[in-house]
C-alpha cells in the first residue's frame, strides 16, 4: 500500500463522506479491517493544515463516526454474529470458546475496548462484544472514551504535523500510525500479563 497517498486521493474525491463513511465500515465490520482508518484519519487532519479540510469538523464527524461505528459492529456480533456461530453448531467456534472470551471481557473488556482503538482489528472487539452480550451501558462509555481519543489524536497530530512538514514528506508521516500499532502490538502481552497477576493478588 502507498501510504498516505491512498488516502489523500480518497479524500480529496469522497471529501468529508469519503472520510467518514470509511471510518464507520472499518470500525463495525471486521471482513473490511483492510481500510485505511488511522492513516486516512491522520492524512485527513494533515491536509486539514494545507485548507483541503476543517480541523474541526473532521475531528467532531471522525468522533461520531467511530462511535456509531463500534454501535453497528456491536449490533453486527449480537444480532448476526450469534446466529452465524449458532447455526454452525460448532463448526465456526465451540461454546467453551464463547465463554472463554466472555470470562476475557468481564475482566478486561473496558481495557480490550480502548487499546484496540489503535489497531487494525478493531472492529474485531466490538463485534465479539455484541456477540458475549457485553453490557452495553459499559460497552457504551467506553465506547466513547476511545472514539474521543482516536479521532482526536490523529487529525490533530497530522494537523500539526502539516504545519511543519511539506506535502512531499505526507509519506512518512502517514508511516506513524503502523509504527504505533507494532509498538502497541508488543505492549499488549506485557499488560495482559500485569492485569493477570494483578487478579490473582486480588484473590
Amino acid at each position: 500500500m502507498d501510504f498516505g497517498f491512498d488516502a489523500v486521493d480518497l479524500i480529496k474525491s469522497a471529501g468529508y463522506l469519503g472520510v467518514f463513511g470509511t471510518i464507520i465500515l472499518e470500525n463495525s465490520v471486521p471482513l473490511l479491517f483492510f481500510l485505511p482508518g488511522d492513516t486516512l484519519l491522520l492524512t485527513a487532519g494533515f491536509l486539514a493544515a494545507q485548507g483541503v479540510l476543517d480541523i474541526k469538523i473532521l475531528i467532531a464527524g471522525g468522533f461520531i463516526a467511530s462511535i456509531f461505528g463500534y454501535m453497528f459492529g456491536y449490533f453486527l456480533g449480537h444480532k448476526v454474529g450469534k446466529k452465524v456461530l449458532k447455526n454452525g453448531d460448532g463448526k465456526y467456534i465451540k461454546q467453551e470458546h464463547l465463554e472463554k472470551t466472555k470470562d476475557f471481557y468481564n475482566k478486561y473488556g473496558e481495557i480490550s475496548l480502548l487499546i484496540a482503538r489503535f489497531m487494525p482489528l478493531r472492529a474485531c472487539v466490538c463485534f465479539l462484544a455484541g456477540v458475549i452480550d457485553m453490557h452495553y451501558g459499559r460497552f457504551m462509555l467506553y465506547n466513547v472514551i476511545g472514539a474521543f481519543a482516536w479521532a482526536v489524536l490523529l487529525p490533530l497530530f497530522g494537523y500539526f504535523m502539516g504545519k511543519l512538514v511539506p506535502i512531499e514528506d505526507l509519506k512518512i508521516v502517514a508511516m506513524v500510525p503502523v509504527v504505533a500499532i507494532v509498538l502497541t502490538l508488543l505492549c499488549v502481552p506485557a499488560l495482559l500479563h500485569h492485569l493477570k497477576k494483578k487478579d490473582k493478588k486480588a484473590e
